[in-house]
C-alpha cells in the first residue's frame, strides 16, 4: 500500500518533542450491486484513513488515527440516491460501528483512536476493537461493498468508546477492554504459531454486560500451500440465547483467491454463505466478484424486508 508522508519532523521546534509522522492511506472501490430487495446499481466508495504516530525521550511510542469511511454511493434506477446497507448473520442487525454505513455521499469520520505503548503493553481508547474481536479470527471474506459479512462475533454498539490493553508475550497475546456505553467488560486471549509447514492460529475470548449480556467466542484457523481453513464459534445472551457456528475455506495463487465462509446461526434461520474470488492486478488495484444470500439492511428505505436474500456484486477495488 503506498503512503503520502505529510510529517516527519514538524513536532521538532519544541524542545522535548521527538520527531512524528503522519501518512495517508485510502481504499477506493466501484462497481455492479445487485439484491432481491433493490435490483441492480452502480456503487463507488472512498475511504480515507490518517495515521499519526511518535516517541517521547524516554521510549514510549505513541499513535492516533481518524478514519473518513463509509462515502457510499448507491445509484437506485439512476436516481443517483445514497443509502446504507448493513449486513448480519443474525436474524436482528447489529449496531457497531462495523454494520452501519452513513446514508451520505460526502467524507463522515466514522471514528478516531489513540495510544500509548511501552514496556506495560498498549493502551487504545476509541473507535477501537473490544478483547474478543481483537483476540478472536474472523472466517475468510473479501473486502468489497460490505455485503460480504464483513463482521465480528460481537458488534459493540461503544464506538468511538472503548478502552482497550494489549500485552504480547511471545505467540500469546492478551487483551481486556471496556466499554461505558453498555457497561461492558471483556477479556480475550490468542496464540498464532509455525507448526512446521502449518501455520496455525487460535483465539477466545469473553464479554460481559449488564445491558446486553454475555458473550463466549473461540476461533481457530491453519493455513498451508496456499490454503486456509478457519472456524469461529461463539455463544450469547441478552434475554434469549444466541449461538452461531462460522466456518470457511480459501485458497490463493498466482494473484488468484477463491474461497467460501458459511455462517450457521444454531438458534434460527438465518443461515447466510457467500462464494467470492478476487484477481490481484498488481500495485494495489483487484478484480473481485462475489455472491451468495446475506441479510441486506437498506437503511434509509423501508421497503425492504430485511431477510435473507440473494446478494451478488462484481468491481474493481484500489487501495492507495
Amino acid at each position: 500500500m503506498k503512503k503520502v508522508l505529510f510529517a516527519t519532523t514538524a513536532l521538532i521546534a519544541t524542545a522535548g518533542f521527538a520527531s512524528a509522522d503522519v501518512t495517508l492511506t485510502g481504499n477506493g472501490y466501484m462497481g455492479i450491486l445487485d439484491t432481491e430487495d433493490n435490483g441492480t446499481q452502480l456503487v463507488q466508495n472512498v475511504d480515507i484513513y490518517v495515521r499519526m504516530s511518535g516517541a517521547t525521550d524516554n521510549g514510549l511510542t505513541f499513535s492516533a488515527g481518524v478514519d473518513l469511511k463509509n462515502n457510499e454511493t448507491y445509484g437506485t434506477n439512476g436516481k443517483g440516491t445514497t443509502s446504507g446497507y448493513n449486513v448480519s448473520g443474525l436474524a436482528t442487525a447489529g449496531t457497531g460501528a462495523n454494520n452501519a454505513l452513513n446514508n451520505s455521499n460526502i467524507f463522515s469520520s466514522s471514528g478516531s483512536w489513540v495510544s500509548v505503548s511501552g514496556g506495560f503493553g498498549t493502551l487504545t481508547l476509541g473507535d477501537t476493537d473490544g478483547a474478543i474481536d481483537k483476540r478472536t479470527t474472523e472466517v475468510h471474506r473479501i473486502w468489497g461493498f460490505d455485503l460480504e459479512q464483513w463482521l465480528g462475533y460481537v458488534d459493540n454498539a461503544d464506538a468511538n468508546n472503548i478502552l482497550r490493553y494489549d500485552y504480547t508475550f511471545g505467540d500469546i497475546g492478551f487483551s481486556a477492554s471496556y466499554a461505558d456505553t453498555d457497561d461492558a467488560f471483556g477479556v480475550g486471549f490468542s496464540w498464532s504459531g509455525d507448526l512446521g509447514s502449518v501455520m496455525a492460529s487460535f483465539g477466545l475470548g469473553y464479554e460481559t454486560s449488564d445491558i446486553n449480556g454475555n458473550i463466549l467466542a473461540v476461533s481457530a484457523g491453519i493455513d498451508f500451500d496456499g490454503f486456509g481453513l478457519r472456524t469461529a464459534y461463539w455463544v450469547g445472551s441478552d434475554g434469549d440465547t444466541r449461538e452461531q457456528l462460522d466456518y470457511s475455506a480459501q485458497y490463493s495463487a498466482n494473484g488468484l483467491t477463491v474461497g467460501a465462509n458459511f455462517r450457521d446461526n444454531l438458534n434460527s434461520s438465518t443461515d447466510t454463505w457467500m462464494i467470492f474470488v478476487t484477481y490481484d492486478l498488481g500495485g494495489g488495484a483487484s478484480l473481485f466478484a462475489h455472491t451468495g444470500e446475506a441479510n441486506p439492511i437498506l437503511a434509509g428505505n423501508n421497503t425492504n424486508t430485511g431477510g435473507i436474500q440473494t446478494v451478488s456484486a462484481a468491481g474493481i477495488a484500489l487501495k492507495f
